[in-house]
């Protein structure tokens, strides 16, 4: 992961892992808690010339959709909420990612990554 620029947005997700079975007769539902969470992660970029823009490019690029893990930067790392991220590894949470170039090359990144639970 790139260390600059930093994003200019990050939104964290507490994903729970729960079954829920709901009956179409009756509504009585049956929860199946098993006690295990992940997280997820919303980063948003600022906007940046596109010579900026291309490590982050070329990351998103790198990681293969899903396919490969990735550690978080020093100064990403303290923004993980406490107790939570424990894995320390991490990939991109869906196999396409949107790039966008605007007028005047100006790159703009938004994109989700989860705790890759190894």
């Amino acid at each position: 992961m790139p260390l600059a620029p930093a994003a200019s947005s990050v939104e964290w997700t507490v994903n729970s892992i729960v079954a829920v079975n709901t009956s179409p007769f009756t509504g009585e539902q049956q929860v199946q808690s098993w006690t295990a969470q992940y997280l997820t992660c919303s980063i948003s970029m600022p906007p940046m010339i596109y010579s900026d823009g291309q490590n982050w490019i070329s990351f998103i690029t790198a990681c293969d959709g899903m396919a490969n893990v990735f550690t978080l930067p020093v100064w990403f790392q303290a923004m993980v909420p406490a107790g939570l991220g424990v894995s320390g590894y991490w990939s991109m949470n869906v196999n396409s990612q949107k790039v966008s170039i605007n007028e005047g090359e100006i790159v703009g990144l938004t994109f989700i990554i989860r705790e890759a639970l190894v």
